[in-house]
């Protein structure tokens, strides 16, 4: 096509179909990554695999190092992969003594006396608002620490003499653990092969001790092969060191060899070669010849697919191998040669065709010399490493040959435990019952132990509340006693209703819980014939309050009684359970001796079963001390060195014997010296308690318990007390000083007052002299007066009724104004407020009248000023408009007490006093 029409390469390719080559081109690549990546893994695995069962066969694992100057051999041990024996715990015994121990704690707590629980425990100091000061603070810290001293001091005292007694034995008594070493060092007199014969329980195997045993016997055969193994590989690796060593060594030789005359050439020694037994590892290595070799042997074996023709080829494969490792090794030594000898004649020929002069001959001579001394040189070295390795080997090989006899010897007593084990598992079931059982009967004994011991407690504290109820019903007779006094006539009538029996019978309501007891009176059986008694009535001339006090004695006597009887019943009902658990702990004991019998005998049998069990023991010739029968059933196979140990034992127990005799003559003396010195010591403890009780009595006055008064703590109550009676003190000091003087301002603020009564008492007393000449005057008056009166009272009525008469009149003036402001109001019109009337002049009876606000004044009112005179001659004040009768002039102001005679003073007397 032409040009211009022909496309060009760059517009062919478009950007989205190379990006999408590109993408499809890396997804290739990662897939076929992926797809070599997993071929890969899979033939590492496989070829893993193979490395790892080769290396675990027993070939692979075994290496033999073969001597160089011999045809010894010595190979290392295949050692199996160690399996560890399930081992399940047994069930741990109940160990009674510590059962019963806790128990005892446990119920020792509960048990304490509330007495013992008081002064045990020290409450700490309730806080209050007194804040005591730092010095009585420190001093009740000494007394508590000292008081806490002094008790943790008796409570270990106590606790030392409570564990001294408790270790004391009795006089017949031995000791038990002295008991138990003389049994377990006599042990058993009967030989094991005895049917009877029983081993002690710390010698005794169970089945897990066999397998503790058989295991740690396995690890300690497996511990002794690696030694040796690790030894063996050892010895192959300076064999392989020593190989390379020989090989330079003999290239040495050659060199030197190579300047020598043929004549004057020693011969090397053989070069040992590494055998494929010796370097087993080496058989998963390959060369290129090896897998060209391999290819071929395939390729004629490709025909056949059986197993025993691929067998045959790897046997020929190895052949191969090894046949080129041999040429390899032994090909340097041929060439080295050749080459010495073509050099040895070029040599021979130059020097046959040249003379030498004698300097020449004599450097010659003197590096001959040389090269034969490195020569031998160099060959005893090869010489000396050969022998060394070889006694190395041999040593290795003398110790492994050791050590075979010790392995079998261990195989065979692996052999005996595993047939002790076998004994012992099969009587395992039937003993692991056994022994259940037997934890389940001493659990149930100490649970029956713990409960008597329970219930013996609680019996102790029943008999010591019904003696302390005895004691009390004694104390109650004793003051019933002591209030009768000497010579009552009522005596024994008294002391009758006093003993009277009484039946007392609770009945409950039917409406609630509430109970009430009803006395019911009944003649005593042993009073026949008497007449009933009448407790109900005191008799007379007998003192009431005797009466009742001895009715309340009686009735809490009666208590005492229903008290006492329900805890007798309580403690004997507490006693048949006692006997009830004596006996069940007494079949509970035969039965845990019954099961330890059956466990004991279970032991017997295993025992005798693994006594049956044939040991291999070796024995060397100088170790038989008699001709050797045919019949070895009587014979006792011992060693020497224990029976030399058992005779010097003999003679040792001679000596023991009779450095105890004399130890126990030594002990008899002791002892009569600690008799002696323990009388002299109880007659001085006598003697100082005697003297510690008069000293008491002269301090105290009575005896005293030391430990309580040294355990005593400091009171702090009584310390906060004291401190707050003596704030108080000091509060009430300073109240009484502010009340002294308040009773002084007082008394100064009495006189005052009392001056001033005095003052006021003389006045008073002035006045009512005053007073009383006033009224004899009056009185004078009053006689003079008494005609003016009746015309007065005549004018003074016609006023009333006149202004009687002007008062209906305003008042019927203003219904009207009040009708009429109604009227307008209710039409909405605006009303002002009403003016104020006052009525102004005077009455024909004489009376003041207001102005402002028409107060009608009674005559003879006193005002304080006057504004002017009506037409009728009254005054009229100025304040509040009140009217004064005629004649009535105003009064200067007087004090109040003037002032209120005053103003109830009659008109009479105004008019009296305003006339003078």
């Amino acid at each position: 096509m032409p040009e211009h029409v022909r496309l060009k390469p760059e517009e062919l390719t478009l950007p989205c179909f190379s990006e999408y080559m590109e993408r499809v081109k890396a997804q290739r690549v990662r897939e076929l990554r992926k797809e070599m990546a997993e071929k890969e893994e899979h033939y590492s695995i496989v070829l893993s695999k193979l490395h790892d069962w080769f290396k675990d066969s027993p070939e692979a694992s075994m290496v033999t190092v073969v001597a160089i100057g011999t045809d010894h051999r010595v190979s290392t041990y295949h050692l199996p992969a160690l399996v560890e024996p399930s081992s399940q715990p047994r069930h741990p015994s109940p160990d009674i003594s510590s059962t019963g121990l806790e128990s005892r704690k446990s119920r020792a707590d509960p048990a304490k006396d509330c007495s013992l629980l008081e002064l045990e425990e020290v409450l700490p100091p309730c806080k209050s608002e007194v804040k005591l000061t730092k010095r009585v603070v420190e001093r009740l810290q000494k007394a508590d620490e000292k008081a806490e001293r002094a008790r943790a001091k008796i409570e270990k005292r106590k606790q030392e003499w409570a564990q001294l007694y408790a270790e004391k034995p009795n006089k017949d008594c031995e000791d038990p653990q002295d008991v138990q070493a003389i049994r377990e060092a006599i042990g058993d007199l009967k030989l094991k092969v005895d049917k009877d014969s029983t081993l002690p329980k710390h010698l005794r195997k169970t089945a897990e001790g066999k397998r503790a045993d058989l295991m740690a016997l396995e690890e300690n055969i497996s511990k002794k092969q690696t030694e040796m193994n690790q030894r063996i590989v050892a010895l192959r690796d300076s064999k392989v060191l020593l190989v390379s060593q020989l090989k330079a060594q003999a290239q040495q030789v050659q060199k030197v060899q190579q300047r020598l005359a043929a004549h004057l050439h020693r011969p090397p020694p053989a070069l040992p070669a590494m055998l494929p037994e010796e370097t087993p590892e080496k058989k998963l290595q390959y060369s290129n010849a090896t897998l060209q070799r391999y290819r071929v042997l395939r390729e004629q074996c490709f025909q056949t697919i059986e197993l025993e023709a691929a067998t045959r080829l790897l046997e020929q494969l190895e052949k191969g191998v090894g046949g080129e490792e041999e040429e390899g090794g032994e090909e340097g030594t041929p060439s080295l040669s050749a080459s010495s000898v073509s050099r040895e004649e070029e040599e021979m020929a130059e020097e046959e065709g040249v003379e030498l002069n004698e300097l020449e001959k004599e450097f010659r001579k003197e590096e001959e010399i040389r090269l034969l001394y490195e020569q031998d040189c160099l060959l005893k070295q090869m010489e000396s490493s050969v022998c060394q390795f070889d006694s190395e080997f041999m040593l290795l090989l003398h110790q492994k040959s050791r050590l075979d006899c010790q392995l079998k010897m261990a195989d065979l007593r692996q052999l005996t435990l595993y047939q002790e084990l076998l004994i012992l598992e099969e009587a395992k079931g039937r003993e692991d019952v056994l022994e259940e059982n037997l934890n389940k009967l001493i659990e149930e004994e100490s649970n029956i132990t713990s409960e008597l011991e329970d219930f013996n407690e609680i019996l102790q504290l029943k008999q010591e509340n019904i003696a302390k109820l005895q004691e009390k019903e004694t104390a109650l007779e004793a003051s019933f006693k002591a209030s009768l006094g000497q010579g009552n006539k009522f005596e024994e009538f008294l002391t009758k209703v006093f003993k009277k029996k009484i039946k007392r019978v609770k009945k409950e309501e039917q409406t609630g819980s509430e109970e009430e007891e009803e006395d019911r009176d009944e003649d005593d059986d042993t009073e026949g014939g008497e007449a009933a008694l009448d407790d109900s009535v005191c008799p007379p001339d007998c003192d009431p309050e005797l009466f009742e006090y001895t009715l309340q004695l009686r009735a809490l006597r009666l208590d005492l009684e229903e008290l006492l009887v329900e805890e007798r019943k309580s403690a004997e009902a507490l006693k048949k359970e006692c006997d009830t658990l004596f006996k069940k702990e007494k079949s509970m004991k035969a039965s845990r001796k019954a099961a330890e019998d059956d466990l004991e005998l279970i032991n017997r049998e295993t025992q005798r079963k693994m006594n049956k069990l044939d040991v291999v023991v070796p024995l060397r010739l100088h170790q038989i001390k008699f001709a050797i029968k045919s019949d070895l059933s009587q014979a006792l196979v011992m060693d020497e060195t224990e029976l030399n140990r058992l005779q010097e034992r003999i003679k040792q127990l001679h000596v023991e014997m009779s450095q105890h005799r004399d130890l126990r003559g030594e002990r008899r003396k002791h002892h009569a010296r600690l008799l002696r010195e323990r009388r002299a010591m109880e007659a001085n403890v006598q003697v100082l308690e005697k003297r510690c009780n008069e000293q008491m009595i002269a301090k105290f006055g009575r005896i005293v318990d030391l430990d309580a008064l040294m355990t005593t703590p400091g009171n702090w109550k009584l310390e906060e007390l004291k401190q707050k009676k003596v704030l108080r003190e000091a509060a009430h000091a300073k109240e009484i000083q502010q009340w002294d003087r308040k009773v002084e301002e007082a008394r100064d603020a009495l006189n005052v007052a009392t001056r001033r009564n005095m003052e006021l008492m003389l006045r008073k007393t002035k006045l009512v002299d005053q007073t009383t000449e006033l009224q004899r005057k009056i009185n004078a008056r009053q006689k003079k007066m008494a005609r003016k009166e009746d015309k007065s009272s005549r004018v003074d009525k016609e006023g009333i009724l006149k202004l009687e008469v002007l008062v209906k009149t305003q008042s019927q003036q203003t219904a009207a104004l009040k009708k009429e402001i109604d009227f307008l109001s209710n039409q909405g019109g605006h009303v002002l407020p009403q003016a104020p009337l006052a009525i102004r002049g005077h009455t024909n009876t004489g009376s003041v009248v207001s102005r402002h606000r028409g107060n009608v004044l009674p005559p003879g009112q006193a005002l304080l000023t006057i504004r002017g005179r009506t037409h009728t001659g009254s005054v009229v004040s100025s304040h509040q408009g009140n009217v004064l009768p005629p004649g009535q002039a105003p009064l200067p102001p007087l004090a109040p007490s003037r002032e209120c005679g005053e103003s109830t003073t009659s008109p009479t007397r105004s008019k009296n006093s305003t006339l003078d």
